[in-house]
C-alpha cells in the first residue's frame, strides 16, 4: 500500500501494515544474493523506505506505547545496519545474522499487536510468524518423531513412558519459567544453544519442544499406544515436508503464508507415512479400515496444520491425529 493511503490509516492499522511489509522484507532476505547487483539495490530501497515508517510510527507510538516504541526503535537500528552492511563491503554471513535480528524483532512487532487485538482481517491478512527454511530443524523433527516411537515401541512400557514424559514436561516448564525472569539466559538459550533448530517466534513464545512433549505426554496417557505413535509419526514426518514443498514451490496462499503446495505435501507424506506404519503394527484392522484410517488422519492433519496459528501444531496435530485414531482403534 503506498503511503498516501497509508497516511489516512489509524495509527494502529499504521502499524499492521508496516510489520506485514517488514514480514515480506524479512523473509525475502534470507538467502543475501549479494552478487546480484540488482537485488543490493532493491533491498537497500526497501530497507531505507522501512527506516522511514518505522521513524514515523515510532514517534507516533512515543506518547501512548512505551514498550511498542522501543521495539521500533530496535527495528530501526537493525535497518541501519542492515544498510550499512549493504552498501559497504557485504559479508553473507553478516547479512544473515540481521536477518535473524529483524526476525526477532518483526516476531516482537506482532506480539504487540496481538495484544492490542487487532481484529480487521482485511487489514491483518499476512501476519504469520517467520518461518526460516531450517534443514537442521526438519532433520531434528523426524529423528525425534522417530526415536520416541521406537523408545515405546520397543524399550518403554507404557507407565515408564508416562514418568519419563512428565519429567521431561516439568523440565522444560521450569526452563520456559526461567526464560521470562532471566532475558539474558533466554537469548543464551534460544540464540546459542538452540540456535540452529529455533524459530525466531520462540524468542517471545512457549517453544514447540514444550508443546510437543505436552503433547506426547497427553496422547500416552489417554490413547491406546498404536493411536499416539501414529499422531507423533504423522507430526514427524507431515509437518518437515509442508515447510519444505510449501517454501520451495508454494505459490497459492491458503491461509496466511500456508500455501496450497505445503498442504498437499503434508497429506500426501502423511498418508504414506500412516499406510506403512498401520500395515507393520499389529492392531486388527482389516485392508480397507487401514487405508481409510490412514487417508483421515492425513486429510485432518493437514487442515490442522493449517490451521494452527495462535496454537502451536507440534501440539494441535499430533493430539488431532492421535484422538482420530483412537475412536478407528
Amino acid at each position: 500500500m503506498n503511503q498516501a493511503v497509508s497516511a489516512d490509516l489509524s495509527p494502529t492499522n499504521q502499524m499492521v501494515l508496516l510489520a506485514r511489509d517488514l514480514f515480506e522484507f524479512v523473509s525475502g532476505l534470507q538467502h543475501p544474493r549479494i552478487s546480484d547487483s540488482e537485488w543490493a539495490r532493491e533491498a537497500l530501497e526497501k530497507c531505507g523506505e522501512l527506516r522511514l515508517r518505522v521513524a514515523q510510527a515510532k514517534e507516533a507510538m512515543a506518547s501512548r506505547r512505551h514498550r511498542l516504541a522501543v521495539s521500533l526503535e530496535e527495528v530501526a537500528n537493525n535497518l541501519r545496519e542492515y544498510s550499512r552492511e549493504l552498501s559497504e563491503s557485504p559479508r553473507v554471513a553478516r547479512l544473515r545474522e540481521l536477518n535473524v535480528r529483524l526476525s526477532y524483532n518483526y516476531e516482537e512487532l506482532l506480539a504487540h499487536l496481538r495484544r492490542l487485538k487487532v481484529r480487521s482481517l482485511e487489514m491483518t491478512g499476512g501476519l504469520d510468524h517467520i518461518k526460516p527454511r531450517n534443514w537442521d530443524r526438519n532433520v531434528v523433527h523426524v529423528g525425534l518423531g522417530l526415536f520416541g516411537v521406537l523408545m515405546y515401541e520397543l524399550v518403554l512400557n507404557r507407565g515408564q513412558a508416562l514418568w519419563v514424559l512428565l519429567a521431561l514436561v516439568l523440565a522444560f516448564f521450569m526452563i520456559e519459567v526461567t526464560r521470562r525472569i532471566w532475558p539474558d539466559w533466554n537469548r543464551v538459550l534460544v540464540e546459542r544453544v538452540f540456535g540452529r533448530i529455533s524459530r525466531p517466534r520462540e524468542l517471545k513464545g512457549v517453544t514447540s519442544s514444550s508443546w510437543y512433549l505436552l503433547a506426547l505426554l497427553l496422547m500416552v496417557f489417554l490413547v491406546p499406544q498404536p493411536a499416539a505413535e501414529l499422531g507423533a509419526l504423522v507430526l514427524a514426518f507431515g509437518d518437515p515436508a509442508a515447510s519444505i514443498v510449501g517454501k520451495r514451490f508454494g505459490r497459492r496462499k491458503l491461509l496466511g503464508s500456508k500455501t496450497a503446495a505445503g498442504t498437499f505435501a503434508f497429506m500426501a507424506v502423511a498418508f504414506v507415512v500412516a499406510v506403512s506404519f498401520l500395515f507393520m503394527s499389529p492392531h486388527g484392522l482389516a485392508v480397507l479400515p487401514r487405508l481409510s484410517l490412514a487417508a483421515t488422519v492425513a486429510i485432518a492433519g493437514a487442515i490442522t496444520e493449517l490451521a494452527s496459528d495462535r496454537w502451536d501444531d507440534n501440539f494441535t496435530i499430533p493430539v488431532m491425529c492421535s484422538s482420530i485414531a483412537y475412536f478407528w482403534f
